[in-house]
């Protein structure tokens, strides 16, 4: 109801980072020296669920680890009076508000928070990371309408909400692994949501409702 549990008539997004990929050897225009962990968008139910998973199951993971100066969660699309009033004293979240270029933002993120603990239907914003090989942390419910995402493979996938901070824990002390990880994230763009494979889809869908 929430969303369409497999389709094979997907359109890719409006980009494809194909030549920022192909560049992409580290992470540009930022120094940075903690692993940086990016939220995407406004307040909608979408991320007001994940502010909960972060409230709940990934800052206290974060803090009894003592990992507040080595892992910080950058918020793009909320200024820092819209935050939570919980998250804005902690010094590991940064409200980054409006910001000129998202691609920018997903090339120089570690990771991109997407944990959800329900059905959101098709998430663009990951077919989006997706083409810019970026690593992804999501859950069993985006992977209904994207199949093709398999954990350690091509993504990371959270399959207990409460085991959230935990994975991300685990990520944070596997980094080695990301590279592999960006690879077949871009690579499973390619094979499953590039205008070539999408395109032919949807030619195919089209004679057929001819």
């Amino acid at each position: 109801k929430a969303g369409a549990i497999s389709c094979e008539h997907l359109l890719p997004p409006i980009y494809d980072a194909r030549e920022i990929f192909l560049k992409k050897n580290k992470k540009i225009q930022e120094t940075e020296t903690y692993f940086k962990v990016l939220i995407v968008g406004l307040m909608s139910n979408v991320n007001i669920s994940q502010v909960n998973v972060l409230r709940k199951h990934v800052f206290p993971v974060i803090e009894k680890n003592k990992l507040t100066k080595k892992i910080k969660f950058h918020f793009v699309g909320i200024n820092n009076d819209n935050l939570p009033n919980d998250f804005k004293n902690k010094d590991y979240v940064i409200a980054r508000g409006y910001v000129e270029d998202i691609y920018t933002e997903l090339n120089n993120s570690d990771l991109l928070f997407s944990v959800t603990p329900k059905r959101f239907g098709f998430r663009v914003r990951l077919a989006e990371a997706l083409s810019f090989g970026t690593c992804i942390l999501t859950t069993k419910f985006d992977q209904l309408s994207l199949p093709f995402l398999k954990d350690n493979f091509n993504c990371y996938i959270v399959d207990d909400i409460k085991n959230t901070g935990n994975k991300i824990l685990e990520i944070f002390k596997n980094q080695a692994r990301n590279n592999h990880i960006k690879y077949n994230a871009r690579k499973a763009y390619e094979e499953n949501l590039s205008y070539e494979v999408a395109g032919k889809n949807f030619e195919k869908f089209i004679n057929i409702v001819k």
